[in-house]
């Protein structure tokens, strides 16, 4: 067997990794921040999967784990939240047996209408603090 070519990616220096990170963290902390001070009552979480409910009409719940990285078990317990509050509905997947499809109901058109304008509210916030300017 040949000995393999590929190289490990050089190191990164933490000191050259930090600020990305902290700026990366301080953005998605603006996220969250401004979903939990909302009137929607609804988690990050939640306000993710609605988010991309309104944009691709349905996901499976696999597109969903695999889309934002939540655990499975992440993704069951939100999806089963926005279906309890009739949010969202789960139907089994016509093309695998296996698989449940997650839509949004009327009323969770009208909350992921809200969350996106909460996104885009938050998101020139969120451009300037990963630029490093957190004015």
């Amino acid at each position: 067997m040949a000995a393999s070519t590929r190289r490990a990616p050089p190191a990164l220096a933490i000191e050259s990794a930090a600020p990305p990170f902290a700026a990366l963290h301080r953005a998605v902390h603006a996220i969250q921040q401004a979903v939990h001070e909302s009137d929607l009552d609804v988690t990050h979480a939640e306000a993710v999967v609605l988010a991309l409910l309104a944009h691709t009409g349905q996901a499976t719940m696999g597109e969903i784990h695999c889309g934002f990285g939540f655990r499975k078990s992440t993704v069951t317990n939100v999806i089963d939240r926005l279906v309890d509050r009739k949010l969202a509905e789960r139907h089994a997947d016509p093309s695998d047996g296996r698989s449940w499809l997650v839509r949004l109901t009327p009323a969770g058109v009208a909350t992921s209408r809200r969350v996106l304008k909460i996104f885009r509210d938050v998101e020139l916030r969120v451009a300037h603090i990963l630029a490093g300017d957190d004015s």
